[in-house]
């Protein structure tokens, strides 16, 4: 209580500091007991260069920013979420110039990371795990240990490393998550090895390979090239592309294009729904899988993809199969508080106190 509740005094003092002197974006830092405030679109890079090495924490109002090009420390990064919400009228977080990950203890959360603002293409940009550069510096290169990217949009996820315990959660990718040691690099050196990566309650779009080298067979999948002895949960997922690349486990999911090993998903065709051995729906015609009339399972921000019938499509866990279930449940806003109004008066009370009043807004389900 007493962290969420610095946590908003930060925020409500930078957003009143910001009223008075500028229209520009907030970047709050926390370390231990200090605070530090930012402004503009260099407010995450300077905040981030303003971090220890471990436990920083970067809060971000809504805007576009400039971030790091390379994430080097164990830090905490949050944003307003990766869509602009249109309830309470909080526009996202917005983050350039970030494209690598190369510490151990990286939580981001809430943050759209864009290809440049203004970008016609409207799409996300990738992050890389891992250091880059030459295959002498690849193998090199330390592990990634405990990584969580929630709650954000991305095109895609490179794994450049071997990784352990490590989540992608309630997450958009609009094309896949894969390794990049491999072909169509394979002067890089061995496949990447996942120890426990949980892929959970995330929409992930896939792609044609042959988008990304002609040479490759011209099949869709939403996982690339893992060492085939990782250990990868893919869980409450929609995929809307797929390749049997190891023997992952999926549970829960909404899957088209292919069928992989797994219990209690839904892989969509054109037919009624069809039983198997491991309580898979088998080539079940959209028709009967989606709530609304018409759904394609294309992603756009004012879906919300339910299922026509959750009590009938039960996942491993008792819940639905699909975003909705789980532990992790479908939700774009971000668990740190959000201020969604901040009103300090700034006459002085007879005690030399200053009267603030607060409304924040928070997911209390992770």
């Amino acid at each position: 209580m007493k962290k969420i509740f610095s946590i908003l005094i930060a925020l409500c003092l930078a957003l009143a500091i910001h009223a008075q002197s500028t229209d520009k974006q907030v970047a709050t830092l926390q370390y231990g007991d200090q605070t530090r405030v930012f402004y503009g679109i260099d407010a995450l890079k300077q905040a981030y260069d303003a971090a220890p090495d471990t436990l920083g924490v970067i809060t971000l109002s809504s805007g576009g920013f400039r971030g790091p090009n390379n994430i080097e420390k164990s830090i905490t990064i949050y944003g307003t979420g990766f869509e602009d919400d249109t309830i309470t009228g909080i526009p996202k977080t917005s983050v350039i110039e970030t494209y690598n990950i190369y510490a151990s203890g990286v939580h981001i959360e809430g943050i759209y990371f864009d290809s440049g603002f203004g970008n016609l293409t409207n799409k996300p940009t990738s992050l890389t795990i891992g250091l880059a550069g030459s295959n002498s510096e690849a193998k090199k290169a330390e592990p990634i240990h405990n990584l969580s990217i929630v709650k954000c949009s991305l095109t895609n996820i490179w794994f450049r490393v071997d990784c352990y315990d490590c989540v992608i959660r309630q997450s958009h990718l609009n094309n896949f998550i894969g390794s990049i040691r491999t072909r169509p690099y394979p002067s890089l050196g061995p496949q990447v090895f996942m120890h426990n990566l949980l892929v959970s309650n995330n929409y992930i779009r896939g792609i044609r390979t042959s988008e990304i080298n002609n040479s490759l067979n011209n099949a869709t999948r939403s996982f690339y090239d893992f060492d085939p002895t990782s250990t990868i949960y893919v869980d409450h997922c929609i995929l809307l592309s797929d390749m049997m690349s190891g023997d992952w486990h999926y549970t829960n999911n909404i899957i088209k294009d292919f069928h992989v090993n797994g219990k209690c998903n839904i892989f969509l065709g054109d037919d009624l729904p069809v039983f198997d051995k491991d309580n898979n729906w088998l080539n079940v015609s959209p028709e009967y899988v989606w709530a609304e009339e018409g759904e394609d399972g294309e992603y756009a921000e004012n879906k919300s993809f339910a299922i026509k019938t959750p009590e009938l499509y039960r996942a491993t866990d008792g819940t639905e199969i699909g975003l909705h279930g789980g532990v992790y449940a479908w939700n774009k806003i971000p668990s740190t508080p959000r201020i969604t109004e901040c009103i300090i008066d700034t006459k002085d009370a007879a005690n030399g106190t200053l009267k603030l009043s607060i409304k924040a807004e928070a997911q209390t389900k992770e």
